[in-house]
């Protein structure tokens, strides 16, 4: 057996199971009018108020629980698509340490599962995933994305990095809400399904 494999495999799975920017508790606020939601005091990008669509507790291998998600959409009743028009917010808040590598890493692999990516839109995000970085317990990551300011990545309230090209800021969403996403129960539970 390769164990660099087996144990790069298991950080990738841990990348994407989750981080959180809210309260020490596994709960989330129900709308981003919440008080209890800020991002370094400068507040998110997104202007109107989004609702709690559905918290999920993040696992590795569906065995370990690694953090918690969260999604918020300003219809939650409404189908879920892919929909560049939407505004959207995921929060992740993670009890373990996980490389940032692990995050690009994850997060390409994922997204070419789900779209078809040239060699200037994988360029793109090779720059964007290198604002990923190492996490330990308790760290945050926040994406959040509005049609007229993209995608933005904040680490514990703090501004990473954006992605403003299209389709790619939308479709960065298919990671976790794709037709092939990572984990198909966590992409039920935080659509509000499951």
């Amino acid at each position: 057996m390769q164990w660099g494999l087996v144990i790069k495999a298991v950080t990738i799975s841990l990348a994407f199971t989750g981080t959180v920017v809210l309260a020490t508790s596994d709960h989330f606020p129900e709308s981003t009018d919440s008080s209890s939601l800020h991002l370094n005091g400068t507040g998110h990008h997104i202007r109107q108020p989004l609702s709690l669509c559905g918290q999920a507790k993040l696992k590795a291998y569906k065995v370990f629980t690694v953090g918690q998600g969260a999604l918020y959409r300003p219809d939650c009743a409404k189908s879920w698509q892919l929909n560049e028009t939407e505004p959207k917010l995921m929060f992740f808040r993670y009890n373990r340490e996980i490389p940032g590598h692990a995050f690009a890493e994850s997060a390409e692999a994922i997204l070419q599962r789900n779209i078809e990516l040239n060699a200037g839109e994988l360029a793109i995000l090779d720059a964007f995933h290198k604002h990923y970085r190492d996490i330990g317990e308790g760290d945050t990551y926040t994406i959040s994305y509005s049609p007229d300011a993209g995608l933005r990545l904040y680490l514990n309230d703090n501004l990473l990095g954006k992605l403003v090209q299209q389709p790619l800021a939308h479709q960065y969403f298919s990671i976790w809400l794709g037709e092939k996403p990572f984990d198909e129960k966590l992409k039920t539970r935080l659509l509000g399904d499951g």
